[in-house]
This record gives C-alpha cells, sequence and structure tokens, in this order.
C-alpha cells in the first residue's frame, strides 16, 4: 500500500488489471496492478512515517526463534499518539504490525506482511 502512494505521489494512477474482477482478493492471493503515468491536476496529502527502533514488550508474538528481530514503533505524521508497535524479521522477510495496539502480534492476520 505504501508503495502505491508514492507511485501516486509521483503522478503514477493505479488500476487494476483489466478482467481482474474484484479488487478485494482473499488473503494469500496475488493481485496485479497495472500503473499508467498520467498528469493530474489534483493536489496530494501526504504524511510521513517515522520509525523509531525501541525495545517494545510484545505479550505474545510469533516464534522468532534465534533470529534478531527488530522491535519499535511506526510514527504517522506528526501525531504521536497515532503509534503502531511493530517487529521486522528480516531473515524470514516478514513485518508484523500491531494494528489494533494490544502488545499481541498473534492476534492480527491482517497485520502479517511479507
Amino acid at each position: 500500500m505504501l508503495g502505491c502512494l508514492c507511485l501516486a505521489a509521483m503522478g503514477y494512477e493505479v488500476f487494476p488489471a483489466e478482467g481482474s474482477g474484484s479488487t478485494n482478493a482473499p488473503p494469500g492471493t496475488v493481485v496485479v496492478a497495472y500503473l499508467e503515468y498520467r498528469e493530474v491536476t489534483n493536489s496530494l496529502v501526504t504524511y510521513s512515517i517515522n520509525r523509531r527502533a525501541e525495545a517494545v514488550a510484545f505479550t505474545k508474538a510469533p516464534d522468532f526463534g534465534q533470529r534478531q528481530v527488530q522491535r519499535g514503533t511506526l510514527r504517522f505524521g506528526s501525531y504521536t499518539n497515532f503509534v503502531i508497535p511493530y517487529a521486522w524479521d528480516q531473515a524470514q522477510g516478514k513485518l508484523y504490525l500491531d494494528l489494533n495496539g494490544n502488545l499481541d502480534l498473534t492476534d492480527d492476520p491482517g497485520g502479517v506482511f511479507t
């Protein structure tokens, strides 16, 4: 999603593939989007995402084994009250987001990104 936002900021518009049907694909499926450059007249609103590496004490987390996992928080814009804790397992290529803010990474199935 962040990549699409960045492309939109550069003047690209994202369109679903022709004949692809619904864009609300079930989890685990691959959705192909064809990008087409277009000049746009509307202005864009942007927010910065600040990553702060810190020791977040999750009450529950997936079994990371002996792998080193980066933990921290994502802060959106200048607002400090909108914070999402995360764990980045670089060896497995997975980003875990605590979307509901309860410090439990095992109950957010939509918060795991490969």
